[in-house]
């Protein structure tokens, strides 16, 4: 008998991650032939599903919650640690400020969660490990495409009950985190920028988000208490 999991990775995988495809396929009650199920099953192994015990209480509550994630690199434990002070960073990683603030949430215990639009990864982030997510198996992201670099920042928001913005231009992406993370109750941080400047952190802080200028300015109290 095919396990309610190999044929949620296989439908996943027939449909390329498209969150979308691999819902009204669902909704359809289509399922995927003995060959395809067969093909895909390899992927079971290294996966994490919507249907698991150890699937993160987060995404559950978020809009779009992703329904296959298929992992590699760290331990899949990692995600057991998931909860709302988790902290999603949007930066494209130029900026020696933001990368300080990161080493040192790190350091203090933060759980950092950020995006790799190129690859279509989220890269969850502890100071002993890295555990790679994606929703796109075999190589079907297209980097080129704004829905699925969209996807990828909306799926990482979703996780966690914190968004840091620190320095990049795509506004787009950082306009759909903020949008995630406030739907979900979450928290929004930003680093100030210089006046003039296209970044639109000052326009985000203007609006109510938290000010970070170090990182004790964004990690969670019960943390900071046991330093």
């Amino acid at each position: 008998m095919v396990k309610a999991k190999e044929l949620l990775v296989a439908v996943a995988a027939k449909n390329k991650g498209d969150w979308n495809k691999t819902i009204k396929f669902i909704r359809t009650r289509e399922k995927p032939t003995g060959e395809e199920i067969e093909k895909f099953s390899p992927l079971a192994d290294q996966a994490i599903t919507i249907l698991d015990e150890d699937y993160p209480e987060t995404w559950k509550n978020s809009y779009m919650p992703p329904i296959v994630l298929f992992y590699r690199g760290g331990e899949k434990s990692l995600l057991s640690k998931i909860n709302r002070s988790a902290i999603f960073v949007v930066d494209d990683g130029k900026g020696p400020q933001v990368k300080k603030i990161i080493e040192d949430l790190l350091e203090h215990g933060g759980l950092i969660v950020k995006p790799d639009l190129d690859s279509g990864h989220l890269l969850i982030m502890d100071k002993e490990q890295t555990l790679i997510l994606s929703e796109y198996p075999c190589g079907d992201y297209d980097m080129e495409s704004k829905e699925q670099r969209t996807r990828v920042a909306q799926i990482g928001a979703g996780l966690c009950g914190k968004l840091f913005i620190g320095a990049t231009r795509e506004s787009s992406i950082v306009t759909a985190s903020v949008i995630t993370a406030l739907n979900n109750g979450g928290d929004v941080y930003a680093i100030p920028m210089h006046l003039g400047t296209t970044y639109k952190n000052n326009e985000f802080i203007r609006e109510g988000a938290n000010v970070v200028l170090e990182w004790s300015d964004v990690m969670d109290e019960t943390k900071k208490e046991e330093e």
